[in-house]
């Protein structure tokens, strides 16, 4: 019952910061406020999460790195790597797919993508970057 009742105040709780970041993309870029700042910086993983469900829910299943544009590309980037993180990894394993070349920053995207979601994340992986570019993962290795 106690953890019940903590899980709907946390749920609410990240309702409401949701809500906030809501109604400011609305006004201004979201890297100049600093509510949306404060939430996305001392918020833990757990709870960001919640948020990032919270704003699905509110925002008629638009998902809250869509709201940050172009021009906050990293806090974009930071945003899509917590709240859905199998197209942020998708994304990097793409690029650096693409990019042949040899650079040695996309080879250390790869080795970061591969080593963090060694166990969980990767089936996830294998499954978005399949949807998204019609071919299996391991096909491109």
């Amino acid at each position: 019952m106690k953890v019940e009742r903590l899980r709907k105040t946390m749920q609410n709780r990240c309702k409401t910061l949701a809500s906030v970041i809501k109604n400011n993309t609305e006004k201004k870029s979201l890297v100049e406020d600093e509510q949306v700042l404060r939430i996305l910086t001392t918020k833990s993983k757990l709870h960001l999460k919640e948020v990032c469900e919270q704003y699905n829910k509110i925002s008629d299943g638009k998902n809250l790195d869509e709201d940050f544009g172009i021009t906050d590309l990293r806090l974009q980037e930071t945003v899509q790597c917590l709240c859905a993180p199998q197209k942020y990894f998708t994304k990097v394993l793409e690029q650096s797919l693409q990019n042949n070349d040899g650079n040695k920053r996309l080879k250390k995207a790869v080795t970061r993508v591969i080593v963090t979601r060694a166990d969980n994340g990767m089936k996830d992986i294998k499954e978005e970057f399949k949807k998204k570019l019609s071919v299996d993962l391991y096909q491109n290795w």
